[in-house]
Formats: structure tokens, C-alpha cells, sequence
């Protein structure tokens, strides 16, 4: 059974009114150059692309559990599988970095997928797994949040027991 977990959108809304401004004074500025038709059109298929891309993809995404696999997705930007089985721990985290996002510490191993800097859940990996999204680096770490910490914290903890007969060594 899949379950989904939203992450918090306030920060893409911020994101998207910021977006829609900007293109909007691109556009003036176009406008005012007396720029073609053509010119125009491209321009602003640009800036909706960019308003797509950055601020309404992160908003239409979800981590997701299954019984073998978590999700992670990020907009388009960022999306990966972690099986289940590569999983040794998960725990919770107080505090987080203060940087936000979808990115790699490369000094610490570790991917970060992150809205907010507190009440995170750290998933530590058997071994190094190479994240395409993150230009195929390693990490064994990953760091990311959810609106319903706990709810994703249990079913993260339930599927990764020793117990599980799916879950091999």
C-alpha cells in the first residue's frame, strides 16, 4: 500500500508570487522595447516555464512509502527511490541545517530535501547510493521532511525492522 506525505508549500508560494513578478516586469520591459509578436511569445513561454518549473511542479509533488521503496520528490527537480532493504536506521532531527532545498553535502555524504530546518527524519543507508539527481554523486545519508513527521517516522520504522520477512541484509 502507498502512502503519501506532503511536504510544506509555503516557501514555493513565495516562491511562485516572486516569479509571476518578475516575469511580469520582464515582459514590461519587452513591451516597451517594441519587441515582435514572436519575441514576446518566446519570452513568455520562458517565464511560464521557469513559474512551471520552480514554483508549481514543487507544489504538485509527494514523498511516498510503499513496501519497498521510499520516494522522495522534490517539483522536477528532485526525485529519487530508496529501497527499503538499503535502509539501517532512521531517526528524528530536532534541528537541521539552515539551508533549504534539494541538495548534496558533499563534506558529509549527505542529501538534503528539505522545506523547513526543524523536525526532519534522517535515513541512514546500508552503504553509498548514487543519486542521479544530485549529478551521481554518492551519499549514505539522506535528510527530508514532511508535514506529518511522525505518521512518516512510523512507517519508515514499521517497514525497516528486522521482522519484516521482505527486508534482507
Amino acid at each position: 500500500m502507498k502512502e503519501r506525505f506532503a511536504y510544506r508549500r509555503g516557501s514555493f508560494v513565495l516562491t511562485i508570487s516572486l516569479l509571476i513578478v518578475m516575469s511580469a516586469i520582464i515582459m514590461s520591459f519587452f513591451m516597451l522595447m517594441d519587441a515582435d509578436a514572436m519575441t514576446l511569445v518566446m519570452v513568455g513561454l520562458l517565464c511560464f516555464a521557469i513559474v512551471f518549473l520552480y514554483g508549481l511542479a514543487p507544489m504538485m509533488t509527494f514523498h511516498m512509502i510503499d513496501e519497498k521503496d521510499l520516494a522522495l520528490a522534490q517539483g522536477l527537480f528532485f526525485r529519487t527511490k530508496i529501497p527499503l532493504a538499503s535502509i539501517s536506521s532512521v531517526e528524528r532531527l530536532d534541528d537541521g541545517p539552515r539551508k533549504t532545498g534539494a541538495y548534496l553535502a558533499i563534506g558529509r555524504r549527505t542529501i538534503y530535501v528539505t522545506t523547513r530546518q526543524t523536525d526532519l527524519i534522517m535515513v541512514t543507508l546500508k552503504g553509498p547510493q548514487r543519486f542521479m539527481m544530485a549529478f551521481g554523486r554518492t551519499a549514505d545519508k539522506v535528510v527530508f521532511d514532511c508535514i506529518e513527521t511522525e505518521r512518516m517516522f512510523n512507517a519508515l520504522t514499521s517497514r525497516i525492522t528486522p521482522a519484516n520477512p521482505d527486508r534482507s541484509s
